[in-house]
């Protein structure tokens, strides 16, 4: 089981501010995977939105367009080489990666 070792504040906060708006929210939130990054209701955030968005966020910062899956493999090697994630190896990075 891949495991974070350290999380970072920000993302505590943001999920201590999520749960107070589910409070609110009372019932009318939709939330049933317990997901961090949601639309303002609760529910998954659009695969599609979200794709949008990102590539807005690489045109504004003149980087080239390339998909947010990428974006996560260039983070995961940095976190694996500093063994800020445990229980997830090299090798089956890399075939989950070439898959």
């Amino acid at each position: 089981m891949m495991t974070l070792v350290a999380l970072p504040s920000s993302l505590r906060a943001h999920r201590a501010a999520q749960r107070a708006e589910c409070r609110a929210a009372e019932g009318e939130w939709a939330n049933g995977h317990d997901l961090v990054f949601v639309q303002p209701n609760g529910r998954p955030l659009d695969p599609r939105a979200d794709h949008w968005a990102w590539q807005d966020l690489l045109s504004q910062a003149g980087v080239r367009a390339a998909r947010l899956h990428d974006a996560r493999h260039a983070m995961a090697s940095p976190l694996l080489a500093q063994g800020f994630i445990r229980g997830w190896s090299w090798r089956s990075w890399g075939t989950r990666g070439s898959a």
